[in-house]
């Protein structure tokens, strides 16, 4: 009897797997005569599913191709920057070596340097090149009298420093001539906090070193932001090397850096320099299309012993790449 219930449920399994596959059978065809547009709509959405993959692939590496090339062109820039800021350092030194043999430093023997420079038809984008003694506050008033017969104008330095000051930079000579150049004279360039870090970094290293983010004297009402490179001179004394003063160059920073770059008049990406960190606060000049907005890179500068950070953005792009809509066309049809 045991066996016999056991070879029924044998034959009972075995007739019932085909009955349940027949039953799947017949729901399918039926689920086919009731929506006949099931099966060319799951393709359908397979096959967009597909393509939307795929374009997404395609455009991820059309961006990372894209900014590759960003990538290489912002280094190319910056580099460019940074040459134009090794040329003037090399000047600032050369006339740095000059000086520190002269016994005295006078308007004819700096007018006379900087004439040999040729620095009225190419000076890297600089303002121009000048000297700032660098004077004792216990001296501030001889040394007005002296630069005032010397130049045969009122020499009057400002502002003027406080009973705390224990030196005072301010500048002596600065060429070219111009109208825009003299309202420089006199100002102490070490009573400002940034020209200041800039001078102590000099002293300190006797490298030439670039200040941070400034507004040049020179400007008068314009807020334009500008920067100097400072290079000590120093002379042979009893008691050691004693400084002499400061050989530097300011720079309007937009005017250096179209000097430094040429782009051509259609050129629809955004270059910025920054002093430091990318921060609006901190841009120092613009050039391009500076209104676009897309992709962006940026590449450290290392300009005269002070960091800055070059940013490369290009416009927003438009559409599709060709290879993509290649697919999205194949994946409809």
């Amino acid at each position: 009897m045991g066996k016999t219930d056991s070879s029924l449920a044998v034959r009972d399994g075995a007739v019932g797997a085909p009955a349940t596959g027949r039953r799947r059978q017949h729901e399918v065809r039926r689920w086919l005569v009731e929506y006949p547009r099931g099966v060319p709509l799951a393709l359908f959405v397979l096959i967009m599913a597909i393509t939307a993959l795929s374009i997404y692939s395609i455009e991820r590496g059309e961006t990372d191709r894209r900014i590759a090339q960003l990538r290489a062109e912002a280094q190319t820039l910056a580099s460019a920057i940074e040459r134009r800021g090794d040329a003037a350092s090399a000047y600032l030194q050369a006339g740095a070596v000059l000086f520190e043999t002269r016994s005295d430093i006078s308007s004819e023997t700096f007018g006379e340097y900087v004439d040999s420079l040729r620095l009225k038809t190419d000076y890297f984008g600089a303002e121009g090149i000048g000297w700032a003694e660098a004077v004792r506050a216990g001296d501030l008033e001889a040394f007005e009298v002296e630069m005032s017969i010397a130049t045969g104008a009122p020499f009057r330095v400002s502002p003027r420093p406080g009973l705390a000051t224990s030196q005072i930079v301010p500048v002596t000579f600065l060429y070219p001539n111009t109208d825009r150049n003299r309202r420089a004279l006199g100002f102490d360039m070490y009573s400002e906090p940034v020209r200041r870090a800039a001078i102590d970094e000099a002293e300190r290293s006797v490298r030439p070193t670039a200040s941070g983010r400034i507004v040049l004297v020179q400007e008068g009402r314009s807020e334009s932001p500008g920067f100097l490179i400072y290079m000590p001179v120093y002379s042979d004394q009893p008691d050691g090397p004693g400084l002499r003063g400061f050989i530097y160059s300011p720079f309007n920073a937009a005017n250096f850096l179209a000097d430094a770059i040429s782009v051509p008049s259609d050129y629809h990406h955004a270059i910025r320099l920054y002093d430091g960190t990318p921060d609006p606060e901190r841009v120092l000049g613009e050039l391009g299309d500076v209104n676009v907005s897309g992709l962006s890179v940026t590449h450290p500068v290392n300009f005269a012993n002070r960091p800055m950070m070059l940013e490369l953005e290009a416009g927003a792009h438009a559409g599709l790449a060709a290879l993509s809509i290649a697919t999205l066309v194949f994946g409809l049809l």
